[in-house]
Order: structure tokens, then sequence, then C-alpha cells
């Protein structure tokens, strides 16, 4: 057993816990984003900018069906079973019974609609293949997580993005089978995905026909319902663009866009990871007295470190565009530093969202995304005719700004005036980089702007930089004598057998 010599403050002692549950998401989280990303320059060589816009058509499908669906279900179950106030069989047994019989009715339908969506009319049976998978691999593995299987949950990623990079590439190299070897990639990585989680979990002493109940069907609606319409309209604000693009430009320009999208996914993941652990934190902190404070201090780091990546990421990244993605992808370069802007931005609504998941007030969540996404539609009706993919790029831009903006308002008597001022002066630096990247992007002035900026924003978030290194170099120190103290790592590695559930602070399940 391991003494300590002194009791860790409250927020040293939270701050522990979000770093700790860090660790764990990033592991998987980065190796299957980086997997996924080391591979589109493969991609978008042998598929060229038509095929991979075609592939970005099909993908961004499967995106807006998944949560109408599958009902956001896997919320439900996640909530639940981690809540411990319903009978974790009967929660995931309701949940199978009802994501099947929306998958038969979906999968129907959208068969016969299928000329609705422009350019995949081709792909309805390979879509609805990708829909069925996608759904019974998402309620698994959130019940896996539930379940305190992390190393589980984290091994399934990695299992998937592993085995749909070789099925994709020995579809595209081996047998040149174009789209369809990249799609039977993802389908035999996530059937893949389906099998490892049906077994870490036993499926089969989990399912419990004679649990399925009225009241636990009402209570899975009444949870999943805002949450199903939120997850469709994240897709409006997330995807619409390659539609509007694909509309009034061609699928060469949708490629264009999408490789471009891929650079901005790479912070996409990390601030996702981020998130998972911070709603863990939140869920156990938020009735807590001081949380207002750990909050404040939580949301200034978060915030310096994604908009120091966009701007460190555009300064890396942009000169690089030509030569890594090739000639045909030469207008990705500019629209770089936008996509990174809208995923920090989207992270910083997903952030300030777990504030409202932590108090059940899904609704909050539900009405400030359809306003934003009313506004990704307009400013991509206006913007996308006159400037094609760059005008998709500054619809993302103005879109998450207006979420981001109406959520500081909700939380207004959260956050300190203080943090919300240094966060639109971050914003507006990234945004004066998005503006000389248009023209300049190998001038000596693209690199002076990109220093300045970093250095800016350092002087900025000076406080929160010099305390969340303090605490990193604490946290090191004492995980380091724990590590000398029993003679192991304090971080068990991957493949390891799953750790022990461990004691929630309250019954308050991740939303």
């Amino acid at each position: 057993m391991v003494t300590q010599d002194k009791k860790n403050s409250p927020t040293e002692s939270r701050a522990s816990k979000l770093l700790k549950n860090l660790g764990y998401f990033a592991i998987g989280g980065m190796i299957t984003r980086l997997i996924a990303i080391f591979l589109v320059p493969f991609y978008a060589r042998t598929l060229g900018s038509a095929s991979y816009g075609e592939i970005e058509l099909i993908t961004s499908t499967v995106g807006l069906l998944f949560p109408i669906i599958s009902f956001s279900l896997y919320e439900g179950v996640l909530r639940f079973t981690m809540s411990k106030t319903h009978s974790s069989s009967g929660i995931f047994t309701t949940a199978l019974l009802m994501v099947t019989g929306g998958l038969v009715l979906g999968s129907v339908i959208f068969y016969h609609l299928a000329w609705v969506f422009p350019g995949i009319e081709d792909f309805s049976l390979y879509i609805i293949l990708l829909l069925v998978l996608q759904v019974y691999r998402s309620v698994l593995s959130q019940y896996c997580r539930a379940e305190g299987k992390v190393k589980s949950f984290v091994n399934g990623g990695i299992l998937e993005a592993s085995v749909t990079a070789v099925v994709a590439i020995i579809g595209l190299y081996v047998f040149n089978l174009g789209i369809y070897g990249y799609i039977s990639g993802l389908a035999i990585g996530q059937a893949v995905a389906v099998i490892f989680f049906a077994w870490r979990i036993h499926v089969w002493n989990i399912v419990r026909w004679n649990l399925v109940s009225k009241s636990l069907t009402r209570t899975l609606i009444v949870f999943c319902f805002p949450l199903m319409i939120n997850g469709a309209l994240w897709w409006v604000v997330n995807s619409v663009n390659r539609l509007f693009i694909a509309e009034f430009s061609d699928v060469s320009e949708v490629g264009i866009f999408g490789v471009a999208q891929k650079v901005s996914s790479l912070l996409a993941a990390a601030i996702i990871i981020f998130n998972q652990a911070w709603q863990m934190s939140a869920n156990e902190e938020h009735e807590s007295e001081t949380f207002k404070k750990y909050a404040g201090s939580v949301f200034d780091g978060f915030h310096f470190l994604t908009l120091f990546s966009c701007i460190s990421l555009s300064a890396i990244v942009v000169p690089l565009t030509v030569p890594v993605f090739g000639n045909g992808f030469v207008g990705a370069g500019p629209l770089i530093p936008f996509l990174l802007l809208s995923a920090a931005l989207s992270g910083s609504a997903s952030f300030m969202g777990t504030f409202h998941m932590a108090k059940m007030k899904t609704r909050n969540i539900l009405w400030s995304s359809l306003i934003a996404s009313g506004v990704v539609v307009g400013a991509n009706v206006l913007l996308v005719p006159r400037f094609e993919a760059l005008g998709a790029a500054l619809a993302a831009v103005i879109g998450f700004s207006t979420l981001v903006a109406i959520r500081l308002v909700s939380l207004r008597k959260v956050l300190s005036w203080s943090s919300i001022s240094k966060l639109s002066i971050g914003i507006i630096l990234v945004i004066i980089i998005c503006i000389l990247t248009l023209n300049n992007m190998s001038s000596f002035s693209f690199w002076i702007a990109h220093i300045f900026s970093m250095g800016a924003l350092v002087v900025l978030y000076w406080a929160s930089v010099r305390n969340s290194l303090l605490l990193l170099r604490s946290r090191v120190r004492d995980r380091a004598d724990r590590s000398g103290s029993l003679g192991r790592a304090s971080l068990p590695a991957i493949g390891a057998p799953d750790l022990p559930d461990q004691p929630a602070n309250n019954d308050h399940g991740v939303g």
C-alpha cells in the first residue's frame, strides 16, 4: 500500500484524476487517429481527388443516418449502465432490441430513398452495411466502457483501425478495387470490432429478453431523443458542407476539402480524448462547492492548448500540403487553418456541453445546436457558390463560433469574464493566421505571424500554463515515487487485462 507524505489539495486531486483518465483515452485515441492520418496520403494518391470525394460523400451519409437510425441509444447504454440505477442487462437488452428495429426500418426506407442523396445511389447497400456494423459496434463498445473495461475499449479501437488499414491497403494496392477496396476495409474493420467487443463483454451472458419492459424503453427514449436530434444536427454542422460543395462545384473539390479536414481531424481527435476524460471528471465533481474554480482553470488550460495547436499545426502542415498529398490537392493548403480553427471551436462547444450533460440538461445542448446548424446551412448557401471549398470552411468557422457564443452565454454564471476574454483574444489571433495563409503560404510574413501569435498566446495564458506545468511536474514525481515503491509502472501497457472497476463518487454516468 502506498502512503503519502502529505494530503493533496482538492484541485490537485481532481487534476490527477483528469490526467489519469487522459492517459487511458490518449493511448487508444491517438494511435487510432495516427493510423488513419498517416494513411491519408496513400489513399489520396491511390484514389485521386474524384474517388476520394465519393468516399467522403459515403462516410458523410453514414454520419447523418447513424444517430437517427441508432436513436443515439448507445448514449443511454453508457449513461444508465454507469449510474447503476437500472439493471445493466435490462438496459443493454432493451437498447439492442430497439436498435435492431431501427436498423430494419431505417434500412428499408433509405434503400428506397437513396436517390435523395446526390452521388451515392450506387452505394446504398454498402452504406446500409456500414450503418448496421457501426450501430452494433457503438452499443457494444459503450457497454464495455460503462462496465469499466477501459483496456478492452482502447484495444478494440486500435484493432479496428489496424484491420481497416490493412484490408484497405490490400484492396487498393494489391487488388486495385478502388472505392470498393476502401469500403471493404471499413466494413471488415467494424465487423472485427463487433466480434471483439461481444467477446470481451460476454454478450451471451448479458442479453436477458425477460428484462425488456415498457418502463425501460420509455426511460431510454426520453433520455436519448434530444441526443438523437443533437447528433443529427452535429452531422449538419460537420458534414453538410460536402453536400453543398458537390452541388455547386464537383467531387474533386469535395476530395480537396476532405483531405484538408483530415489534417484538422488530428486536432479534433486530441480534443475528443480530452473531453472524454473531462466528462468523467465533470460528472464526478459538478456538485462540489469548488467546482466553479476548478472548471475555470481547466477551461483556460484547454483553450490554450487547442488554440496553440491550431497555430503550430498550421505552421507545420500548410507548407507541406503539396509535397505530401500531391499537386492535385494544392487547394487544400489555404483551407487547413480555417478547418483547424473550426475543430478548436467544435471542441470548445463540446467542452462546455459537458457542463449541461453533468446536470442532465440535454435540452440546452439541443437548442444551441439547432441555432448553430441553421447558421451553418445559411452560411453554406451564401458562401459555397462563390468560394467553393473555402466557403464551406468559412461556414464551419461561423457556425461553430455561433455555437461557442451561445454556450458561453448559458454558462456565464460558471465561467469568469477573464476566461471568456482570453478565449476571444485567442480566437482573433487564429483568425489573423487564417487570413494571412490565404495569400502568403510560403512568405516570410507567414512564419513571423505564426511565431508572434504563439508567443502572444503564451503571454495571454501564462498563469494557466505555469500552473499546469507545476501540476504536471508534481503528478509525474508522485507517479515516479509510486512506481519506485511498487516496483512497477503506474500505467499498464496496452493489451494487459482490464483494471478492476474504480468506485465512483456519485451515481451519475457520463452522458
